[in-house]
């Protein structure tokens, strides 16, 4: 007999999802690269033929980019500590917060995609279950998201968007409809 990884919820195990140390870096490549580019034409130490008042402008944005480059490298610093775990009792997205969904506190799971991004949407009975911290107000704001829906993402995890989606739905259906008796040694 095969086990499901509701079997594997149901008989108390965790399920980590690690941040991808590859994905981060080259995040943060670009990031740099991106900075070094705007300060280049910004102070002209690369040839183009931009006007002056686009050079301030480049100017301008080199330090604000410099300070959102470095979310990423300090994000690949932390990638042993940070991604998603799941438990038997909830799911917490250790990039965003580090309070637990309470998997009984979720009415839905659906997906939701923006342009070329894919995340998993959980809709809360009580947006109280799990408050929205800076990051998550934004992104909700950004996405059009309602003041009880919270977003899951597989960006920068070591796992798919297919396979994220699959745990997640095991897991709030194994902590909906909890088995009891759970065949010892499937997992081995």
């Amino acid at each position: 007999m095969r086990a499901t990884l509701s079997d594997f919820f149901n008989a108390g195990h965790d399920l980590h999802f690690r941040q991808s140390r590859i994905k981060l870096f080259a995040i943060s490549v670009m990031c740099l690269a991106m900075t070094v580019a705007l300060a280049g034409m910004g102070y002209d130490w690369m040839p183009n033929s931009f006007s002056e008042s686009w050079h301030f402008k480049f100017r301008f944005m080199a330090p604000l980019f410099a300070l959102v480059t470095i979310f990423p490298f300090y994000q690949l610093a932390n990638a042993h500590e940070k991604g998603i775990v799941l438990t038997s009792t909830g799911v917490t997205d250790h990039r965003i917060s580090s309070q637990e969904i309470p998997w009984l506190g979720i009415d839905a799971i659906s997906q939701g995609r923006n342009v070329s991004s894919r995340f998993v949407v959980l809709r809360l009975a009580d947006a109280k279950d799990a408050p929205r911290n800076f990051l998550q107000h934004l992104n909700g704001m950004a996405l059009g998201l309602a003041d009880n829906e919270r977003t899951i993402s597989a960006a920068g995890l070591d796992v798919s968007h297919k396979m994220l989606v699959e745990a997640i739905l095991a897991g709030w259906h194994a902590a909906r409809h909890p088995r009891h008796a759970v065949v010892e040694g499937a997992y081995s």
